[in-house]
């Protein structure tokens, strides 16, 4: 199940891409949903690792300066 949404996620990123560039990654599995608060309080969020932003989904890269972002995935049997 997280592979068929994660490479949902990532063909659906690659559709709206120039030049498509599929890479997969392993994402952790929680038997306990994590309240998406951006505070990250549960312990299910330890295991996750963190990604940066850093694909150009439209338009042009914007500058360090004016963003940069990072982001972390969990799954479980609902949702990723």
């Amino acid at each position: 199940m997280k592979r068929i949404a994660l490479i949902t996620l990532l063909v659906s990123h690659a559709a709206c891409a120039d030049t498509p560039t599929i890479t997969t990654f392993d994402v952790s599995y929680t038997d306990t949903v994590p309240v998406i608060d951006g505070t990250m309080s549960e312990s299910a969020w330890d295991k996750a690792l963190w990604r940066t932003m850093d694909a150009v989904i439209l338009g042009a890269a914007p500058t360090a300066d004016d963003f940069s972002g990072r982001y972390k995935l969990l799954w479980d049997e609902q949702a990723l």
